[in-house]
């Protein structure tokens, strides 16, 4: 069955930010485990084992990292999983408020585990099961196709500013002693969770002219919400970003930035958190959500997520077994790790922020964006680079070439694949330095002409290749760098007078990061300064289409319009692995379960305690 995908643009800005929220260090107050902790698993099976697993950063760092575990070696995953046991992780950033009314992404990482959203990816539509839905993308907003019941078991627009939800009946909040006693989650928790969204100022609801506008319990376990205008932000957010917790919480804290308050109907229950050091969770028995054999969730007794901020540090807890799973690994580490450590599991994926080379659009020599001398610029300086020499060269062969940011996994018919490009894109993205020069001549420019490529200190290197590489034709650039906060002043200030390259995110750019809004105004994320009124068109279209398969149309429109005319430069995306120790059972190295909820993994895997 042909897969469909519709997702949300958030790009770079959203990897940057959530790079990620965290977690804290346990001083005094660390929380600790009894050495012999008996555990009960659902059939009555009682084990006992030993706990040695680190309660801080600094745990990790007076470890001996020199020299590699004595580990078993990795054996066939069990045909069942195995209930009980301590997942430890590890987080580079600690969590700077709990209180996702104020914030998106980046307040919710760590608050997800414990309160749960109306809606979540079926783990069993991902690796685990029918492999509709790629994990590896976790600024992706997944389609409804691969939609599991959250709070809400489904959802429906009967007209353009209408969304209904229905709510799962029996859903339970967490006995929360001094703050709550268990109940059960209903309508009026959803309208109010709603509601104070939309009326907290600096949430995106707020603002939104689309964003809700009257929210309505219809009955006990249904909600209608009324937009403020048409739009289909609402419809496309509201089920996957924001987490329900409990109005107790509110009454009692005031907020819900306070970590001890927490209130939620999630997996886990948050015990203990000293920041800049640790975050403990404990499992909630009374979970609502069933495997597909009919088995209680989750199977893990507790997780506890270490903050070590230095890189080194967290490889080092990798390699002598202190923490269980690390994502995001560069090459370089992999390959030491896999000498290291044979014994470790590990599955490559492309990195979730290539490198992207803004082009401005608006005058020449890059523009404007129609101009067929400025395509003839475009072209020229693509061609003048060494794709091939990136992957094989700086990225040692651990590297793809993706001319477009719609990443691999969200075009199931290989549309964007380099050898189902159009031939004039397939030429603009191969290595051709003569044909580079010849177009320069043709675009009016025999002598060439000078430039700037603004970039953040950790590109420069690969920035300096494509410098090199211009050069040699004509192009004559410099590069001067910036930070990455000052070149997002460039981007979202729509001030580029010269290239830049920077981290940009995959997804699918579509439209709208190409488009300008009815008002005449620039897009946000239209940092190239691009003027294309059919973008401008399909983006209008796009905020008030709610058809799944029209919206994948406009999608793939805006991102073959950009590949077409050569709105900018796509450099090969390298590869990155997802690490995990042996004993780590369910686990095929998923990043994410929707969008920035890495977090959700952890409630459909278990560790096997006797292996480790």
């Amino acid at each position: 069955m042909k897969r469909k995908y519709v997702f949300l643009i958030l790009g770079c800005l959203i990897a940057v930010a959530l790079v990620l929220a965290s977690c804290s260090s346990a001083d005094d107050t660390t929380t600790t485990t009894p050495d012999d902790t008996t555990t009960t698993t659902p059939d009555d099976t009682t084990t006992t084992t030993e706990d040695t697993t680190p309660t801080t950063a600094a745990d990790i760092e007076e470890t001996e990292t020199t020299s590699t575990p004595d580990v078993a070696e990795p054996t066939a995953e069990p045909s069942e999983p195995v209930y009980g046991g301590t997942l430890t992780t590890a987080i580079s950033l600690t969590p700077y408020n709990w209180d996702c009314a104020y914030q998106l992404w980046n307040s919710c990482v760590y608050t997800w585990p414990v309160a749960t959203k109306l809606s979540e990816v079926d783990w069993w539509k991902g690796p685990a099961g029918t492999n509709e839905w790629n994990f590896d993308l976790p600024g992706v907003t997944p389609s409804r196709a691969v939609a599991g019941p959250g709070l809400a078991n489904s959802w429906e627009m009967p007209d353009t500013q209408t969304i209904t939800f229905h709510l799962q009946e029996g859903v339970m909040f967490q006995d929360k002693p001094g703050v709550m006693t268990a109940r059960e989650f209903t309508a009026d928790d959803a309208v109010w969770n709603i509601e104070r969204f939309a009326t907290t100022e600096g949430n995106w609801y707020n603002t939104n002219p689309a964003g809700p506008g009257t929210v309505t319990a219809i009955d006990r376990y249904t909600v209608e919400v009324k937009q403020k205008a048409v739009g289909y932000g609402t419809a496309l957010s509201l089920p996957w970003y924001y987490p329900f917790i409990a109005p107790e919480q509110i009454e009692v804290y005031g907020d819900a930035s306070d970590w001890r308050g927490a209130t939620g109907t999630g997996a886990y229950m948050l015990t203990d958190y000293v920041s800049d050091s640790s975050i403990r969770y404990e499992r909630n028995d009374n979970w609502f959500k069933k495997d597909p054999e009919g088995r209680s969730l989750p199977y893990l007794d507790e997780v506890r997520v270490l903050v070590i901020t230095d890189k080194s540090t967290r490889i080092s807890a990798l390699r002598t077994g202190q923490i269980d799973t690390m994502n995001d690994v560069l090459w370089q580490d992999a390959e030491s790790l896999h000498d290291t450590n044979p014994e470790l599991q590990s599955r490559g994926k492309l990195a979730t922020s290539p490198v992207k080379l803004f082009l401005p659009n608006d005058a020449a020599p890059f523009g404007p964006t129609y101009d067929p001398d400025a395509l003839k610029v475009r072209r020229a300086a693509s061609m003048a680079i060494d794709y091939e020499g990136i992957i094989e060269g700086y990225y040692k062969g651990n590297g793809i070439l993706t001319p477009t940011l719609t990443a691999p996994a969200l075009d199931p018919d290989g549309a964007f694949l380099y050898e189902n490009l159009p031939a004039d894109v397939k030429e603009a993205y191969t290595y051709n330095p003569e044909r580079a020069r010849e177009l320069l001549v043709e675009a009016g420019y025999p002598d060439g002409f000078k430039t700037t490529i603004t970039t953040s200190p950790d590109r420069a290197d690969l920035v300096s290749l494509v410098v090199g590489w211009w050069n040699d034709v004509g192009i004559e650039a410099e590069i001067e760098i910036a930070e990455v906060g000052a070149l997002w002043g460039i981007i979202l200030g729509h001030t580029m007078e010269t290239p830049l390259a920077t981290a940009w995110g995959f997804g699918s750019e579509g439209p709208g990061v190409y488009s300008h809004n009815e008002a005449g105004e620039l897009y946000l994320y239209n940092g190239g300064l691009v003027d294309c009124p059919k973008c401008d068109e399909w983006y209008i279209e796009l905020n008030t289409a709610f058809d799944d398969d029209r919206r994948a149309e406009l999608y793939m429109l805006g991102s073959m319009e950009a590949l077409v005319n050569q709105f900018q430069i796509v450099l090969p995306a390298e590869i990155q692995y997802n690490f995990w120790q042996p004993w780590v059972g369910g686990y095929r190295g998923e990043t994410s379960s929707g969008f920035y909820n890495g977090s959700a993994i952890w409630n459909f895997i278990w560790v096997d305690e006797d292996l480790k």
